[in-house]
């Protein structure tokens, strides 16, 4: 969880640096138009969910006796503890809200997602 919040202040560092600049540039402009929030790439996104969802949707190992035999199970829901909420915030509104808000498509962190199986696990956990 510290590398991700590491990373996480990082990426809303970079989003404030961005629309100081563009404020800073569009006054010297003289320019009326708007300042656009940073959109992080759909590949950073990624990583970023799937960091989250490391720890916010564990596996459970499970061992049958006397077999041996070992299991994996999902847990198909956000299981969030009170400590990740403000990175769940965090994560809807500097990650994933930016580029699903924008009209360029390309920028869209879900829509890759629906073509794979493992990001439409992703996005049905997230959904959840």
């Amino acid at each position: 969880r510290a590398i991700y919040d590491k990373r996480m202040s990082d990426l809303i560092a970079l989003a404030g640096i961005l629309k100081k600049s563009a404020m800073h540039q569009n006054q010297q402009n003289k320019g009326t138009g708007s300042v656009e929030d940073y959109i992080p790439p759909p590949a950073t996104a990624s990583i970023m969910t799937v960091q989250f969802l490391f720890f916010a949707c564990p596996s459970v190992l499970r061992k049958k006796y006397p077999e041996g035999q070992i299991t994996i199970e999902h847990i198909n829901s956000l299981v969030l503890e009170v400590q990740d909420m403000p990175r769940w915030a965090k994560l809807i509104r500097y990650i994933l809200c930016p580029g699903v808000r924008n009209e360029n498509l390309d920028l869209d962190p879900i829509l890759p997602w629906i073509q794979t199986n493992e990001g439409k696990r992703r996005l049905e956990k997230i959904l959840c």
